[in-house]
């Protein structure tokens, strides 16, 4: 659960030379998996209802990322991130259609599990409840975008490519949802 507060993350050890030798070898799979598990962690756990459908989310998408590896033909790092979190937005959205709705939630209804911890934690679980009661007032797909850009630290041009719309939409809804959210606040 501490990978939700874990913002800055860095990309520059996912070479391509790791994202061809993770095809092979599963020592350099897990550090393709160590390098991204948190911001595709962050993505997940804020869209479901509890960190066990989390967990169980995600292990069914880095199942689906190893048994599909092979097929992965670019060794472009931001290529392969995308590729992955469009794993990940499937399989949720799989998900969301098999089971019953009560097990998952829009970002907008969801509630962040309370952590009873040292003051700093305290405080972090203050902000991230304020932040998702404001992010509540949000359309779906404007609370996607935040969670992608801002959890998942993604670029606008990687969102595109995930959300299947166009660089200049993935602008204009962030835009409109920052804008928003000033005014909430």
């Amino acid at each position: 659960c501490k990978y939700i507060f874990i913002h800055a993350h860095c990309y520059s050890y996912m070479t391509p030379e790791l994202i061809e030798k993770a095809k092979k070898d599963p020592q350099a799979f897990g550090q393709l998996y160590d390098i991204l598990y948190p911001e595709v962690y962050k993505f997940i756990f804020f869209r479901v209802s509890r960190i066990e459908i989390a967990e169980d989310l995600l292990s069914a998408i880095w199942e689906k990322v190893l048994l599909n590896l092979h097929t992965f033909q670019s060794n472009h790092p931001t290529v392969f991130k995308v590729w992955i979190f469009r794993i990940a937005r499937n399989t949720l959205y799989e998900q969301y259609r098999k089971s019953p709705k009560e097990d998952y939630v829009p970002l907008e209804n969801f509630d962040i599990p309370d952590e009873t911890s040292v003051d700093g934690d305290l405080k972090i679980e203050e902000q991230q409840k304020y932040l998702q009661q404001l992010l509540r007032h949000l359309p779906p797909l404007e609370s996607e975008i935040i969670c992608l850009r801002y959890f998942s630290d993604l670029k606008n041009k990687e969102i595109a490519n995930i959300l299947n719309i166009s660089e200049k939409m993935v602008a204009a809804y962030l835009s409109r949802a920052l804008k928003n959210l000033r005014t909430y606040l």
